[in-house]
């Protein structure tokens, strides 16, 4: 059980600052959602002018994406809430692994896909390691458990 203690630290720490960035994300997401960014900040945002938007209102695209992002957000905020449970009984952080199995998955998708297309950033790629981090921490404390 001793082996398994310095990853349920790693686990918390990561857990509990996850946890505080999902909730500033989903606050940040909710202004977006609720359109009430100008429109020269949505089109820093997004990287358009308005007349690559083919009629589209730029309002409606920034309400679109915020609420994408917040339910993204959600998400990993349900997946965060799961490994912190299993923290201490490794038992009950299996929906938490599998949520996280799944978007390793997705995010070496995502990672080709930006590979491809020429968008790889810094932060990207750093969002994809602590997904597979996560997901190790959470595999190792469950095999050390049993």
């Amino acid at each position: 059980m001793e082996k398994a203690e310095p990853y349920r630290k790693v686990l918390k720490v990561m857990c509990v600052f996850s946890i505080v960035y999902d909730l500033l994300m989903i606050a940040l997401f909710s202004i977006m959602a609720a359109g009430l960014f100008d429109y020269d900040m949505a089109t820093s945002l997004l990287g358009l002018p308005q007349d690559m938007l083919g009629g589209v209102s730029l309002a409606s695209v920034m309400q679109t994406l915020g609420v994408m992002m917040i339910a993204s957000q959600v998400i990993h905020l349900i997946g965060m809430l799961f490994v912190l449970r299993g923290v201490k009984h490794p038992a009950k952080m299996k929906p938490g692994m599998v949520l996280y199995g799944i978007l390793s998955v997705f995010s070496i998708f995502g990672l080709i896909s930006n590979l491809v297309g020429g968008t790889l950033s810094g932060m990207i790629v750093g969002s994809y390691i602590a997904i597979w981090f996560m997901l190790y921490c959470t595999l190792r404390v469950n095999k050390i458990a049993k």
